[in-house]
């Protein structure tokens, strides 16, 4: 067989050679190119399965060929998506890669996941690189990564003094927050908002 099995797109193919007593060959890819190498290397530029014809000719002019066909899988699309990246949430990674059958995942910071949509909690605030492998199910491997940065939660708390019916209330806000904008939405318990 001059097709060493089935590839994945980008992978490189040896074409083997089993003639004897040959001494030129003309391979024909069956994309439109050729080689004259005995055992030439090929990467196909497209998924599909290619005609691939070789033809032998010893030092006499007697000829002879052999065809054989070479599939190029796709790769599989790799892409996710990350929401609820607050610190002490759990975080939801979606897989929206296409055209797999299994997935891998590094988290970052040394945990990994083989769910298909994992939902992790990080130990510490911070920025980490999250890596995402998918495979076809003829085994073609694509990958992506994204930066993840896990964000403080504000600390929330506020005082007021008693007062009597009818008079102002002072609300103070005691929050913190270590970085990042702040908004607040305070609910009075009467109906009324801020």
């Amino acid at each position: 067989d001059i097709v060493s099995g089935n590839r994945c797109l980008g992978d490189t193919i040896p074409f083997g050679n089993g003639s004897i007593y040959a001494h030129n060959y003309n391979w024909d890819f069956g994309d439109g190119t050729s080689s004259t190498l005995a055992t030439p290397m090929k990467l196909y530029t497209a998924a599909g399965t290619y005609s691939v014809k070789l033809v032998a000719t010893n030092n006499n002019g007697c000829v002879d060929s052999t065809t054989s066909s070479a599939t190029i899988y796709s790769l599989p699309v790799a892409n996710f998506t990350v929401n609820n990246t607050c610190f002490g949430n759990d975080i939801n990674f979606t897989n929206t890669s296409t055209g797999y059958a299994s997935s891998a995942w590094n988290m970052g910071d040394g945990s990994s996941s083989a769910t298909t949509n994992p939902v992790y909690r990080y130990a510490t605030m911070g920025t980490y690189t999250v890596g995402l492998q998918v495979t076809s199910g003829f085994g073609c491997k694509n990958s992506t990564s994204k930066t993840v940065t896990v964000y403080p939660k504000p600390s929330v708390s506020f005082t007021t003094s008693n007062v009597c019916s009818g008079a102002a209330a002072n609300f103070t806000n005691t929050s913190s927050i270590s970085a990042g904008s702040i908004t607040y939405n305070w609910n009075f318990g009467d109906g009324k908002s801020s």
